[in-house]
């Protein structure tokens, strides 16, 4: 069985133009005659374009990055003083307790959502996921937001344990800030807000 495809004398004609003009405009490209300099100029371009391509690290090479140019007086996130940066993680501690402070007491979803996030924090409930019990945990929540304070070990520890926290309250506590610090003896101490309402700093 065969499919009839009509098409219209003008459409016809329209497409067989424009067949015959790039075919024409092939040919005629194909005739120009490449003058000496023109080819000299084509190959400097190719070397230049090889030369130019990345290098390939051989096993056991560092290739090391340009350093980058900075405008004069820029600062960027790296450069931050570790004192100024402290002071700035306390400040925001401060202030996001503040708030905590003032928030109101709704007795009965301050009991669900401690127990939740007790349950969350149970030995046998970290150990489960593969995570780390905290030292000093607290938890403590209000009407809308919920605070939780913890020691881990180390910093990995303490990122872990914050991210699957995270989705763990994801679907009532979808707003968060959290506020990692590294302690003299080397173990991270973190201060978390998870809220129903937006943080904002």
């Amino acid at each position: 069985m065969y499919t009839r495809i009509s098409l219209s004398v003008p459409s016809l004609a329209l497409l067989c133009c424009a067949a015959t003009a790039t075919a024409l405009l092939v040919w005629q490209t194909s005739r120009i005659p490449v003058t000496p300099a023109q080819a000299a100029a084509l190959e400097r371009e190719d070397n230049q374009a090889s030369e130019s391509a990345a290098p390939v690290a051989l096993p056991d090479t560092t290739i090391a990055s340009a350093p980058s140019v900075r405008a004069p007086g820029e600062t960027r996130r790296g450069d931050l003083d570790p004192v100024e940066a402290r002071a700035r993680v306390e400040a925001n501690i401060a202030t996001l307790d503040a708030r905590f402070a003032a928030e109101t007491l709704d007795a009965a979803w301050m009991k669900r959502e401690e127990r939740a996030l007790g349950a969350f924090f149970a030995a046998d409930a970290l150990a489960m996921q593969g995570l780390p019990t905290p030292d000093d945990l607290q938890i403590a929540c209000r009407s809308a937001t919920c605070r939780i304070s913890a020691r881990f070990a180390d910093p990995v520890e303490a990122e872990m344990t914050t991210q699957w926290l995270a989705m763990h309250v994801a679907a009532d506590l979808p707003y968060g800030a959290v506020m990692p610090r590294a302690l003299d003896d080397g173990s991270i101490q973190v201060d978390a807000w998870y809220s129903s309402t937006r943080i904002a700093l």
